[in-house]
């Protein structure tokens, strides 16, 4: 999971409790944070629950957060991945104090807490953090979350790699990162189907018959499909 906080005073710190109940109620194994504040950052690192859960990559030393914009990136990793995790700060070529927060994992994935240059104006410096960002983890498996700050109509949409594309079967269209839940859960069902057919042949090319209904078991050697009772 991902979000970008908002580093405005606007109502901060009902949204900053909202997000943490979020952050328990609903646990992730990776999540990423911009626009961290050093009051937020604080708020997260003491809370109870939060430390229960994860470790907290970037909210040590705060080193992320930018001395000029005043927020950053961190990102909480469960304990259970956190054991064999590392963390390193890649500094962009910014003019709004933006770094790239990098975790890797014990397989060697590494997860790019990412918060692009903002404002239309800076495509030209986001095509550059796209292209430092895409050269530094060329040759790991990569989760790339964050705020991309660009949309659809915006160039740097011709520079990500056509490996984005496979996203595609999971919901997301580019340009503009935009998720369907709703293709993602045709798509889902489609592949579910294809691999049922897949199965179903193997099945019946080997003389299994098969019940497309309920069952309930009874017994060691018992079952009940609808009404019919089954025996072995």
């Amino acid at each position: 999971a991902t979000w970008n906080i908002w580093f405005s005073t606007w109502r901060k710190q009902e949204r900053l409790e909202l997000l943490l109940e979020s952050l328990v109620s609903r646990p992730r194994d990776i999540i990423t944070l911009q626009e961290i504040t050093r009051d937020a950052l604080e708020r997260i690192a003491e809370h109870t629950a939060i430390r229960e859960k994860f470790a907290i990559t970037g909210a040590a030393t705060a080193a992320t957060l930018d001395a000029n914009q005043g927020y950053g990136n961190i990102t909480l990793v469960s304990h259970k991945l956190a054991r064999h995790a590392t963390a390193r700060i890649h500094r962009f070529s910014t003019n709004q104090g933006r770094v790239l927060l990098l975790v890797e994992l014990g397989d060697g994935t590494l997860v790019a807490n990412t918060h692009l240059e903002s404002k239309r104006g800076n495509g030209i410096v986001r095509e550059e953090q796209i292209r430092d960002l895409l050269s530094i983890t060329r040759d790991a498996p990569l989760i790339w979350a964050g705020d991309f700050n660009f949309a659809p109509d915006f160039d740097e949409q011709e520079i990500l790699p056509d490996d984005l594309e496979d996203a595609r079967g999971f919901g997301w269209s580019s340009p503009g990162f935009e998720f369907s839940w709703e293709t993602l859960i045709r798509n889902k069902e489609k592949e579910i189907n294809r691999l049922n057919g897949i199965y179903k042949s193997i099945l019946d090319d080997n003389g299994v018959t098969v019940y497309e209904a309920r069952a309930r078991i009874e017994g060691p050697h018992e079952l009940y499909i609808d009404d019919r009772r089954i025996t072995a």
